[in-house]
C-alpha cells in the first residue's frame, strides 16, 4: 500500500483532493508535526502544519485527522479529545482520568453547583461536588466541599473519611457564615476532634458542642468601638476589637488621655457594653507601666498620673 505520508515528497501528490487520513503524532516541532500514518511503523521526515483553531495544540501520541490540501497535508485536529478543547478552550467531559501533574497559571479551580443559590433558603441542605482525595485502592481519604443550609448558612466543610470494620466513618470541620455575618465552626464528632485538638474532655474551648452530637459554636467578631466600649470623660478610644467563642472572649482597647490628670489614683477609661463584660473582675498588671483592672460591671480602670496625649493599649482574655 502506497501511503501518501511517506517520503519521497512526490507521493504527496497522489490520492484524491480533500481525502482524509488518520495518523498518530510522533513529534511536535516549531514548523509542524511529524506523523506516523496508519498501517505504517515509521514517522514522516516532513513536518505538517495543523489548524490554529485546534486548542490545545496536538501532542505526541494524539490520534489526528489529516486532509490533503493543495499538494500537501494539513492536520485538522485530534480524535482523542486532547486537541480542540471546545468553546473558548474549555474541556467539558465526564469521567476523564488524568495522570501526572496539572499546572494552572494565573487561574483558579471552580466547583459549581447550579442547584445552589446563596441568596435563597433551599428546601434541604445542599453540597457542591467535593474535591476528593483517594488512596491507591480508590478508598476515600478526605474531601473538601461547599455547603448551603436550609437556614441560609453557607460555608465550606473539610472531611476526613475512613472505612472502619466495613462502615464508612467520617468526621468534618466546617467553617460557616450566617446571613447576619456571624461566623460559626461546626464539627461532626466532637469527641474525636477534641482529642485531636488536645482540648480535654469538656470541649469548652474553642468548640462548644454537646458530647456525641453535631453542633455549631458561634464566633463573634466586633471592631466597631461604640459596640464594644464607651469612652469616659477625659479619654478617647481610637481602636477596639472583641472576639468571643463559647464562654471565652478576647478584648483589645487602644485609648488616649485628652487632658492632664496629676492625681495618682484609679481613672475610668471607659465602660464595656453589657454583652462584652467579664463575669468577674480581671486584674492586668503593667499596662504601659501602669496597673489596669477590668471590672465585671464593664469599667476599665487604669492607675497613676496621666498626661494629655498619653496613650496605652489594653488586652485580656476572659470568661463572659
Amino acid at each position: 500500500m502506497n501511503n501518501p505520508f511517506l517520503e519521497p515528497a512526490a507521493a504527496l501528490s497522489e490520492g484524491q483532493p480533500n481525502s482524509l487520513q488518520l495518523a498518530t503524532v510522533a513529534g511536535v516541532y516549531e514548523d509542524g508535526l511529524s506523523l506516523i500514518p496508519d498501517a505504517q511503523a515509521e514517522a514522516t521526515q516532513k513536518h505538517y502544519k495543523y489548524l490554529s483553531s485546534a486548542y490545545p495544540s496536538p501532542a505526541v501520541g494524539d490520534r489526528v485527522v489529516v486532509m490533503k490540501m493543495s499538494g500537501t497535508y494539513v492536520v485538522m485536529g485530534s480524535l482523542d479529545g486532547h486537541g480542540g478543547g471546545g468553546d473558548d478552550g474549555k474541556v467539558s467531559k465526564t469521567g476523564d482520568t488524568m495522570t501526572g501533574n496539572l499546572t494552572m497559571e494565573n487561574a483558579s479551580i471552580v466547583i459549581q453547583n447550579n442547584e445552589m443559590d446563596i441568596d435563597t433558603h433551599p428546601e434541604s441542605n445542599l453540597w457542591t461536588k467535593p474535591l476528593g482525595f483517594r488512596d491507591a485502592d480508590d478508598d476515600i481519604i478526605g474531601r473538601i466541599q461547599g455547603f448551603l443550609g436550609t437556614d441560609g448558612m453557607a460555608g465550606i466543610q473539610i472531611y476526613g473519611d475512613r472505612l472502619v470494620n466495613g462502615s464508612n466513618v467520617y468526621n468534618y470541620v466546617g467553617l460557616y457564615v450566617k446571613e447576619d455575618g456571624t461566623l460559626s465552626v461546626g464539627v461532626s464528632s466532637p469527641a474525636a476532634w477534641r482529642a485531636a485538638l488536645g482540648l480535654g474532655t469538656n470541649g469548652a474551648f474553642p468548640l462548644t458542642v454537646a458530647q456525641g452530637g453535631t453542633g455549631y459554636t458561634s464566633v463573634t467578631h466586633q471592631t466597631t468601638v461604640e459596640n464594644i466600649i464607651t469612652a469616659a470623660a477625659g479619654f478617647t478610644i481610637s481602636t477596639a476589637a472583641y472576639y468571643s467563642w463559647g464562654k471565652i472572649a478576647m478584648l483589645y482597647v487602644a485609648a488616649t488621655a485628652t487632658s492632664d490628670n496629676t492625681t495618682n489614683s484609679w481613672h475610668t477609661v471607659g465602660t464595656l457594653v453589657s454583652s462584652r463584660r467579664p463575669v468577674y473582675k480581671l486584674l492586668v498588671n503593667e499596662v504601659d507601666n501602669r496597673s489596669a483592672i477590668l471590672y465585671s460591671n464593664g469599667n476599665l480602670n487604669v492607675f497613676g498620673t496621666l498626661k494629655a496625649n498619653f496613650g496605652f493599649e489594653f488586652s485580656a482574655v476572659y470568661l463572659t
